[in-house]
């Protein structure tokens, strides 16, 4: 067998050329930027109800999906939309929670809203919560 011996220097390229030959060797590093939210996080929430008060999620990220509590007593699972969104749903036996969090870091907004299951409306609230 030959070995072929492959010799390149920036000058064989064009500019153009040396862009997109660098666009493709920084992609897989950009693609593996995405951090797992997998972990404890702590808090405080709001809500349109004037609430307001100290808050947790627990959760789980593994083969794509989301698990965890929110609340310590309510589960919710979901996935990622994005490097930084997730999006999970939550059921007690009276609220049925939908939520959408942006991670930027050990930092996550999450906003939800809460739809009575045992009597009519709803409201929606904010939750900031750092990883511990």
């Amino acid at each position: 067998m030959r070995a072929v011996k492959l010799h390149l220097s920036l000058r064989s390229f064009s500019l153009p050329g040396l862009f997109a030959l660098l666009l493709l060797l920084l992609t897989p590093l950009a693609a593996s930027a995405q951090e797992s939210v997998t972990g404890q996080w702590a808090g405080t929430y709001t809500n349109s109800l004037g609430q307001r008060g100290h808050d947790s999620l627990y959760l789980t990220e593994g083969g794509g999906r989301l698990t965890g509590t929110w609340t310590g007593n309510i589960p919710v699972a979901g996935r990622r939309v994005n490097a930084n969104t997730i999006q999970l749903r939550g059921r007690t036996a009276t609220r049925s929670y939908q939520m959408t969090a942006v991670v930027r870091g050990n930092q996550m907004t999450l906003k939800y809203v809460a739809t009575r299951l045992d009597a009519a409306g709803a409201y929606e609230g904010v939750c900031t919560f750092t990883r511990r």
